[in-house]
Protein backbone atom coordinates (compact mmCIF):
# COMPACT_ATOMS: atom_id res chain seq x y z
CA UNK A 1 0.00 0.00 0.00
CA UNK A 2 1.10 3.84 -1.04
CA UNK A 3 1.87 5.81 2.42
CA UNK A 4 -0.48 8.25 1.01
CA UNK A 5 -0.97 9.78 3.76
CA UNK A 6 2.30 10.87 4.71
CA UNK A 7 2.29 12.71 0.91
CA UNK A 8 -1.31 14.24 1.72
CA UNK A 9 0.23 15.58 5.47
CA UNK A 10 2.14 17.43 3.31
CA UNK A 11 0.43 18.56 0.45
CA UNK A 12 -3.20 18.73 1.98
CA UNK A 13 -4.04 22.58 1.98
CA UNK A 14 -4.32 25.30 4.37
CA UNK A 15 -6.71 24.04 7.03
CA UNK A 16 -8.52 25.93 9.46
CA UNK A 17 -5.35 26.07 11.47
CA UNK A 18 -3.69 28.53 8.95
CA UNK A 19 -6.25 30.97 10.47
CA UNK A 20 -3.68 31.20 13.74
CA UNK A 21 -1.20 32.08 11.19
CA UNK A 22 -2.14 35.34 10.76
CA UNK A 23 -0.99 36.42 14.21
CA UNK A 24 2.22 35.66 12.63
CA UNK A 25 2.35 37.64 9.57
CA UNK A 26 3.01 41.33 11.58
CA UNK A 27 6.11 41.82 9.80
CA UNK A 28 6.12 43.04 5.96
CA UNK A 29 8.78 41.14 3.30
CA UNK A 30 10.89 43.77 1.48
CA UNK A 31 9.76 43.94 -2.27
CA UNK A 32 11.54 41.62 -5.08
CA UNK A 33 14.78 43.58 -5.87
CA UNK A 34 16.84 41.37 -7.67
CA UNK A 35 20.26 43.67 -7.54
CA UNK A 36 21.17 42.96 -3.90
CA UNK A 37 24.66 44.69 -2.50
CA UNK A 38 27.55 42.60 -2.45
CA UNK A 39 27.58 43.00 0.99
CA UNK A 40 24.13 41.48 1.29
CA UNK A 41 25.01 38.27 -0.54
CA UNK A 42 28.30 37.37 1.32
CA UNK A 43 26.74 37.78 4.43
CA UNK A 44 23.71 35.56 3.40
CA UNK A 45 25.63 32.96 1.51
CA UNK A 46 27.20 32.27 5.33
CA UNK A 47 24.20 30.97 6.12
CA UNK A 48 22.32 27.57 4.62
CA UNK A 49 19.27 28.27 2.93
CA UNK A 50 16.39 26.30 4.86
CA UNK A 51 14.05 23.68 2.91
CA UNK A 52 11.36 22.16 4.59
CA UNK A 53 9.86 19.11 3.21
CA UNK A 54 7.37 16.44 4.16
CA UNK A 55 7.41 12.64 3.19
CA UNK A 56 6.74 12.74 -0.53
CA UNK A 57 9.36 11.31 -3.03
CA UNK A 58 8.91 14.04 -5.37
CA UNK A 59 11.25 16.40 -3.74
CA UNK A 60 13.91 13.59 -4.81
CA UNK A 61 15.85 15.86 -6.31
CA UNK A 62 16.69 17.83 -3.17
CA UNK A 63 17.53 14.87 -1.65
CA UNK A 64 19.70 13.26 -4.28
CA UNK A 65 21.54 16.43 -4.72
CA UNK A 66 21.95 16.38 -0.61
CA UNK A 67 23.33 12.74 -0.81
CA UNK A 68 25.56 13.86 -3.94
CA UNK A 69 26.56 16.91 -2.67
CA UNK A 70 25.51 18.66 -5.66
CA UNK A 71 24.81 21.55 -3.62
CA UNK A 72 28.41 21.48 -2.23
CA UNK A 73 29.70 21.43 -5.82
CA UNK A 74 27.63 24.20 -6.63
CA UNK A 75 29.09 26.24 -3.76
CA UNK A 76 25.40 26.84 -1.97
CA UNK A 77 24.91 25.74 1.55
CA UNK A 78 21.10 23.94 1.70
CA UNK A 79 19.61 22.53 4.68
CA UNK A 80 16.79 20.16 4.01
CA UNK A 81 14.05 19.48 7.06
CA UNK A 82 11.90 17.18 7.05
CA UNK A 83 8.44 18.86 8.80
CA UNK A 84 4.89 17.22 7.89
CA UNK A 85 1.99 19.14 9.61
CA UNK A 86 1.56 21.75 6.68
CA UNK A 87 0.55 24.05 9.76
CA UNK A 88 3.75 24.10 10.87
CA UNK A 89 5.57 24.27 7.81
CA UNK A 90 3.45 27.39 6.90
CA UNK A 91 4.23 28.87 10.70
CA UNK A 92 7.80 28.30 10.07
CA UNK A 93 7.83 30.15 6.63
CA UNK A 94 6.23 33.10 8.19
CA UNK A 95 8.36 33.71 11.04
CA UNK A 96 11.25 33.41 8.69
CA UNK A 97 12.38 30.08 10.56
CA UNK A 98 12.56 28.57 6.88
CA UNK A 99 13.54 30.17 3.46
CA UNK A 100 11.10 27.86 1.45
CA UNK A 101 8.66 24.81 1.39
CA UNK A 102 7.37 23.03 -1.58
CA UNK A 103 3.28 22.97 -1.97
CA UNK A 104 0.86 23.67 -4.82
CA UNK A 105 0.10 26.76 -7.15
CA UNK A 106 -2.99 26.40 -5.04
CA UNK A 107 -1.83 26.71 -1.93
CA UNK A 108 0.59 29.72 -3.05
CA UNK A 109 -3.11 31.75 -3.84
CA UNK A 110 -3.74 30.99 -0.23
CA UNK A 111 -0.22 31.71 1.67
CA UNK A 112 -0.30 35.04 -0.35
CA UNK A 113 -4.07 36.18 0.42
CA UNK A 114 -3.19 35.60 3.90
CA UNK A 115 0.22 37.87 4.03
CA UNK A 116 3.07 35.36 3.74
CA UNK A 117 5.26 36.82 0.91
CA UNK A 118 6.19 33.99 -0.95
CA UNK A 119 6.85 33.24 -4.76
CA UNK A 120 7.25 30.31 -6.98
CA UNK A 121 10.31 29.60 -8.75
CA UNK A 122 10.81 25.77 -9.65
CA UNK A 123 8.22 23.04 -10.44
CA UNK A 124 9.86 19.84 -8.98
CA UNK A 125 7.01 17.44 -10.33
CA UNK A 126 3.27 17.52 -10.83
CA UNK A 127 0.01 14.95 -10.65
CA UNK A 128 -0.53 12.71 -13.03
CA UNK A 129 -3.10 10.24 -11.56
CA UNK A 130 -2.12 10.38 -8.13
CA UNK A 131 -5.29 12.67 -7.39
CA UNK A 132 -8.37 12.25 -8.75
CA UNK A 133 -12.27 11.41 -7.87
CA UNK A 134 -13.70 8.08 -7.42
CA UNK A 135 -17.48 7.44 -8.06
CA UNK A 136 -20.50 4.99 -8.05
CA UNK A 137 -20.23 2.61 -11.61
CA UNK A 138 -23.64 4.73 -12.70
CA UNK A 139 -21.75 7.80 -12.54
CA UNK A 140 -20.33 8.03 -15.81
CA UNK A 141 -19.48 11.27 -16.46
CA UNK A 142 -18.53 14.54 -13.89
CA UNK A 143 -21.98 16.32 -14.82
CA UNK A 144 -23.86 13.34 -12.91
CA UNK A 145 -22.32 14.22 -9.81
CA UNK A 146 -24.68 17.07 -9.47
CA UNK A 147 -27.09 16.54 -6.42
CA UNK A 148 -24.74 14.02 -5.46
CA UNK A 149 -23.53 13.27 -2.01
CA UNK A 150 -19.28 13.81 -2.31
CA UNK A 151 -16.93 14.46 -0.12
CA UNK A 152 -13.91 16.30 -0.52
CA UNK A 153 -11.62 18.04 2.23
CA UNK A 154 -12.40 22.10 1.80
CA UNK A 155 -9.23 24.73 1.23
CA UNK A 156 -7.33 21.74 -0.27
CA UNK A 157 -5.77 20.48 -3.27
CA UNK A 158 -8.57 17.65 -3.46
CA UNK A 159 -11.14 21.02 -3.32
CA UNK A 160 -9.41 22.41 -6.09
CA UNK A 161 -9.31 19.71 -8.65
CA UNK A 162 -12.83 19.28 -8.28
CA UNK A 163 -13.64 23.04 -8.54
CA UNK A 164 -11.63 22.26 -12.37
CA UNK A 165 -13.44 19.05 -12.81
CA UNK A 166 -16.86 20.59 -12.43
CA UNK A 167 -15.97 24.03 -14.23
CA UNK A 168 -15.26 22.08 -17.47
CA UNK A 169 -18.80 20.35 -16.72
CA UNK A 170 -20.61 23.68 -16.19
CA UNK A 171 -21.19 23.16 -12.69
CA UNK A 172 -20.17 24.41 -9.38
CA UNK A 173 -19.50 22.87 -5.74
CA UNK A 174 -23.04 24.20 -4.69
CA UNK A 175 -24.45 21.78 -6.88
CA UNK A 176 -23.25 19.03 -4.84
CA UNK A 177 -24.31 17.71 -1.41
CA UNK A 178 -21.27 18.14 0.38
CA UNK A 179 -19.43 16.04 3.07
CA UNK A 180 -16.75 17.76 4.53
CA UNK A 181 -13.62 15.42 5.20
CA UNK A 182 -10.38 14.36 4.80
CA UNK A 183 -8.85 12.87 2.06
CA UNK A 184 -8.21 9.74 3.29
CA UNK A 185 -11.15 9.50 5.13
CA UNK A 186 -13.28 10.18 1.65
CA UNK A 187 -11.42 7.41 0.47
CA UNK A 188 -12.50 5.04 3.05
CA UNK A 189 -16.12 6.25 3.28
CA UNK A 190 -16.57 6.11 -0.33
CA UNK A 191 -15.02 1.99 0.02
CA UNK A 192 -17.53 1.63 2.59
CA UNK A 193 -20.39 2.65 0.32
CA UNK A 194 -21.79 5.58 2.43
CA UNK A 195 -20.66 7.99 -0.61
CA UNK A 196 -21.79 8.59 -4.22
CA UNK A 197 -18.41 10.22 -5.08
CA UNK A 198 -14.72 10.93 -3.17
CA UNK A 199 -12.14 13.96 -3.85
CA UNK A 200 -9.36 11.61 -3.04
CA UNK A 201 -5.63 10.15 -3.66
CA UNK A 202 -3.99 6.91 -3.48
CA UNK A 203 -4.49 4.10 -2.40
CA UNK A 204 -8.03 4.81 -2.68
CA UNK A 205 -8.06 5.17 -6.68
CA UNK A 206 -6.62 1.48 -7.11
CA UNK A 207 -8.96 0.40 -3.98
CA UNK A 208 -11.80 1.82 -6.17
CA UNK A 209 -10.73 -0.37 -9.33
CA UNK A 210 -10.22 -3.61 -7.30
CA UNK A 211 -13.32 -3.68 -5.49
CA UNK A 212 -15.87 -3.46 -7.97
CA UNK A 213 -18.16 -0.95 -6.27
CA UNK A 214 -16.83 1.93 -7.84
CA UNK A 215 -14.11 3.61 -10.38
CA UNK A 216 -12.15 6.63 -10.77
CA UNK A 217 -14.15 9.21 -12.57
CA UNK A 218 -11.19 11.37 -13.82
CA UNK A 219 -7.65 11.53 -12.64
CA UNK A 220 -4.89 14.29 -12.86
CA UNK A 221 -3.56 12.00 -15.63
CA UNK A 222 -6.76 13.31 -17.44
CA UNK A 223 -6.53 16.74 -16.33
CA UNK A 224 -3.44 17.82 -14.72
CA UNK A 225 -3.76 20.88 -13.07
CA UNK A 226 -2.07 20.12 -9.40
CA UNK A 227 1.39 21.70 -9.86
CA UNK A 228 3.90 20.63 -7.34
CA UNK A 229 6.24 23.80 -6.91
CA UNK A 230 8.72 25.40 -4.32
CA UNK A 231 7.73 28.94 -2.63
CA UNK A 232 10.27 30.93 -1.11
CA UNK A 233 9.92 33.84 0.83
CA UNK A 234 10.92 36.98 -0.75
CA UNK A 235 13.30 38.73 1.50
CA UNK A 236 15.22 35.40 0.53
CA UNK A 237 15.05 36.01 -3.57
CA UNK A 238 16.19 39.81 -2.60
CA UNK A 239 19.08 38.63 -0.77
CA UNK A 240 20.37 35.42 -1.76
CA UNK A 241 19.29 35.40 -5.63
CA UNK A 242 22.45 33.87 -6.40
CA UNK A 243 22.48 31.17 -3.67
CA UNK A 244 19.33 30.28 -4.75
CA UNK A 245 20.50 30.31 -8.43
CA UNK A 246 22.99 27.39 -6.83
CA UNK A 247 20.24 25.45 -5.47
CA UNK A 248 18.37 24.89 -8.55
CA UNK A 249 21.51 24.27 -10.62
CA UNK A 250 21.99 21.69 -8.06
CA UNK A 251 18.80 20.17 -8.30
CA UNK A 252 18.85 19.77 -12.03
CA UNK A 253 22.24 17.96 -11.67
CA UNK A 254 20.17 15.84 -9.40
CA UNK A 255 17.11 14.99 -12.10
CA UNK A 256 19.39 13.95 -14.64
CA UNK A 257 21.34 12.06 -12.65
CA UNK A 258 17.82 10.06 -11.30
CA UNK A 259 17.28 9.78 -14.91
CA UNK A 260 20.32 7.76 -15.41
CA UNK A 261 20.27 5.95 -12.20
CA UNK A 262 16.54 5.64 -10.89
CA UNK A 263 17.10 2.93 -8.60
CA UNK A 264 19.87 4.25 -6.92
CA UNK A 265 17.23 7.66 -6.82
CA UNK A 266 14.50 5.36 -5.12
CA UNK A 267 17.32 4.17 -2.47
CA UNK A 268 18.58 7.69 -1.80
CA UNK A 269 14.96 8.84 -1.55
CA UNK A 270 13.68 5.86 0.64
CA UNK A 271 16.29 6.20 3.28
CA UNK A 272 16.17 9.83 3.56
CA UNK A 273 12.13 9.50 4.28
CA UNK A 274 12.56 6.33 5.91
CA UNK A 275 10.51 4.78 3.13
CA UNK A 276 10.33 1.29 1.69
CA UNK A 277 11.66 1.16 -2.22
CA UNK A 278 8.37 -0.32 -3.01
CA UNK A 279 6.04 2.85 -1.48
CA UNK A 280 8.59 5.20 -3.52
CA UNK A 281 8.63 3.32 -6.70
CA UNK A 282 4.19 3.34 -6.02
CA UNK A 283 3.90 7.18 -5.20
CA UNK A 284 6.17 8.03 -8.13
CA UNK A 285 4.10 6.12 -10.42
CA UNK A 286 1.37 8.53 -10.61
CA UNK A 287 3.80 12.28 -10.59
CA UNK A 288 5.86 13.38 -13.06
CA UNK A 289 9.73 14.82 -12.30
CA UNK A 290 10.42 18.14 -13.91
CA UNK A 291 13.87 18.40 -15.53
CA UNK A 292 14.80 22.19 -16.73
CA UNK A 293 13.11 21.79 -19.79
CA UNK A 294 9.89 21.47 -18.47
CA UNK A 295 10.22 24.37 -16.11
CA UNK A 296 11.21 26.42 -18.61
CA UNK A 297 7.91 25.30 -20.57
CA UNK A 298 5.84 25.55 -17.43
CA UNK A 299 7.05 28.92 -16.50
CA UNK A 300 7.97 30.42 -19.43
CA UNK A 301 11.78 31.57 -21.57
CA UNK A 302 12.46 33.84 -24.23
CA UNK A 303 10.37 36.59 -22.98
CA UNK A 304 7.23 33.96 -23.33
CA UNK A 305 4.87 33.58 -20.14
CA UNK A 306 4.12 30.06 -19.31
CA UNK A 307 1.61 28.24 -18.13
CA UNK A 308 2.42 28.91 -14.23
CA UNK A 309 0.60 32.22 -14.72
CA UNK A 310 -2.56 30.96 -16.11
CA UNK A 311 -2.07 28.21 -13.03
CA UNK A 312 -1.83 30.70 -10.88
CA UNK A 313 -4.97 32.56 -12.16
CA UNK A 314 -7.05 29.37 -12.15
CA UNK A 315 -6.50 28.68 -8.41
CA UNK A 316 -7.69 32.77 -8.08
CA UNK A 317 -10.66 32.52 -9.96
CA UNK A 318 -11.50 29.11 -8.18
CA UNK A 319 -11.00 30.16 -4.11
CA UNK A 320 -12.89 33.77 -5.11
CA UNK A 321 -15.67 31.44 -6.59
CA UNK A 322 -15.08 29.20 -3.68
CA UNK A 323 -15.74 32.38 -1.23
CA UNK A 324 -11.52 31.26 0.32
CA UNK A 325 -10.09 34.66 -1.06
CA UNK A 326 -12.27 37.89 -1.36
CA UNK A 327 -9.55 39.55 -3.40
CA UNK A 328 -7.09 38.48 -6.55
CA UNK A 329 -3.74 38.26 -6.70
CA UNK A 330 -1.56 38.90 -9.60
CA UNK A 331 -0.23 35.87 -11.40
CA UNK A 332 3.46 38.06 -11.41
CA UNK A 333 3.03 38.80 -7.62
CA UNK A 334 3.21 34.93 -7.11
CA UNK A 335 5.20 33.61 -9.57
CA UNK A 336 9.03 34.60 -10.28
CA UNK A 337 9.89 33.15 -13.61
CA UNK A 338 13.20 34.86 -13.45
CA UNK A 339 15.12 32.03 -11.78
CA UNK A 340 14.78 29.58 -13.99
CA UNK A 341 15.09 32.21 -17.17
CA UNK A 342 18.43 32.32 -16.06
CA UNK A 343 19.60 28.55 -15.79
Amino acid sequence: MFLASFRKVGRSKLSSALVILTVLLTTGLGACDRKPSNQQATQSSSNPLKIALNIWPGYGAFLIAEEKNFFDAEGVKVKIEIIQGDPEREAALAAGKIDGIGMTIDNLVLLRNRGIDVKAIYKYDGSFGADGIVAKPEIKQPSDLKGRRVAWAPGTTSHFFLTQVLKKANLTTKGLDHAAMSSDDAGAAFAAGHLDAAVTWEPWLTKARESGNGHVLISTRELPVVEDVLFVRADTIKNRPEDVRKMLRACFKAVEYWKAHPKEGSEIIGKHLKLPIVDVDGMLGGIKIMSLEDNKQFFGSDGAIGPAFDAFQSASDAWIDEGLIKKKDAPESGIDPSFIRDL
